[in-house]
């Protein structure tokens, strides 16, 4: 409604879903409801905020370097050979996170070769009786989501069967959760260089536990999603002034073309804190390039004036009205006042006193005015 028209423009870049792919390294068939693979695929569900891929590959195949590059979970599931093995370590020094299923006891091998330790054995336990986690640690980030009381109810997923492992062969592990029959570690988390190795010794197939139709299963996944750092807050609006979320890699150089054309190319390590023009930017070195849109605070669209408090609580000074100060009557002059007041007031009673001789005079003369008239002679009788 005022005659600027700076602020009459407003930009909108709409979010697009984040992409995260999950590599699976197993043998099974994707339509095979018996294994892991049919119900993790499953467990992820598109949505407006994340579309996440699972892309399976077979644990004897070789795996190209640049094939994890965009990588941001690997799940493991079956023994892995030696160079299949050395790649996914690799992954893990790179502050990574890899999710190893214990599926069978023969995959604890390739468990040593990961972890970086040596002489590990697992034995199977399965039986009559069914095992339940116990000793759950809700301290931890992965388990923090479950620690309210409403949530906290893992006894309704029994496990028919898991490898028991001591825990004893890992020093640095921080141990999660444990099964209640044998006290033995159940989910675990080994420090692997920068990355992290999580354990879980029991699979969520239908052979092994009812971990899969737990509600507790898609909230546990999204939440190890969370920790590799493969779910990442975007945004796509910011203010003039604002720091944009951009960071230069060895691996994407980013380079960004402002509203009027010009470009800033990011050194590694390097913030984006150039968003001063409101308008479209747009990101490349990243594929697909993506946009987001700067604007104006919208502060700058208020024109009622500001008050005077307003002023001062951002520190300027301002010159106030200078307020008379009434001045205190010394001893003598207040003496001075009350004998002139004592003076106004004797006065009218002074002349009251006037008034009332006055008419009392009035009346003395009226009084003897009326006494000293005449008698009226009477007729003389004839």
């Amino acid at each position: 409604g005022d005659d600027e028209d700076f602020d009459n423009a407003l930009y909108f870049v709409e979010a697009k879903a984040e992409q995260v792919k999950v590599l699976y390294l197993g043998n099974e068939l994707e339509t095979d409801s018996t294994q892991p693979l049919y119900y993790l695929k499953r467990a992820f569900q598109q949505t407006r905020r994340q579309v996440v891929q699972i892309i399976p590959h077979r644990a004897d195949a070789p795996l190209a370097e640049s094939e994890t590059d965009v990588i941001q979970l690997i799940v493991v599931t079956e023994s892995l050979t030696d160079e299949l093995a050395k790649s996914v370590r690799e992954f893990l020094s790179k502050d990574r996170t890899v999710l190893f299923v214990l599926k069978t006891g023969a995959a604890v091998q390739t468990l040593s070769t990961l972890a970086g330790l040596t002489g590990l054995t697992a034995e199977e336990v399965s039986g009559n009786r069914y095992a339940m986690l116990g000793e759950i640690n809700f301290q931890h980030p992965l388990l923090g989501p479950f620690a309210d009381p409403r949530y906290s109810d893992f006894t309704k997923i029994h496990f028919w069967k898991h490898r028991r492992l001591e825990a004893g062969q890992f020093p640095s592990a921080r141990i999660l959760a444990r099964f209640d029959d044998d006290k033995a570690p159940a989910f675990f988390e080994i420090p692997v260089g920068k990355g992290s190795l999580l354990v879980l010794a029991s699979g969520w197939h239908p052979a092994d536990s009812q971990l899969a139709l737990s509600s507790k299963f898609v909230p546990l996944l999204y939440s190890m999603l969370e920790q590799s750092g493969a779910l990442k807050v975007q945004r796509f609006q910011y203010v003039i002034g604002e720091e944009a979320f951009l960071t230069s890699t060895n691996a994407a150089r980013l380079t960004i073309r402002k509203p009027d054309g010009s470009q800033v190319e990011l050194a590694v390590g390097e913030k984006f804190r150039q968003t001063d023009q409101p308008g479209l930017y747009t990101v490349n070195g990243i594929q697909p390039p993506w946009r987001f849109a700067v604007n104006l605070d919208a502060a700058e669209s208020r024109t009622a004036p500001l008050p005077m408090e307003e002023f001062e609580r951002f520190g300027v000074p301002m010159q106030k009205e200078k307020i008379k100060t009434p001045i205190r009557p010394t001893e003598k002059q207040r003496q001075h006042l009350l004998a002139t007041e004592l003076e106004s007031q004797q006065r009218l009673w002074r002349r009251l006193l006037v008034v009332a001789l006055v008419v009392l005079l009035i009346e003395s003369w009226l009084a003897g005015w009326l006494t000293r008239r005449p008698a009226v002679p009477s007729e003389a009788n004839a």
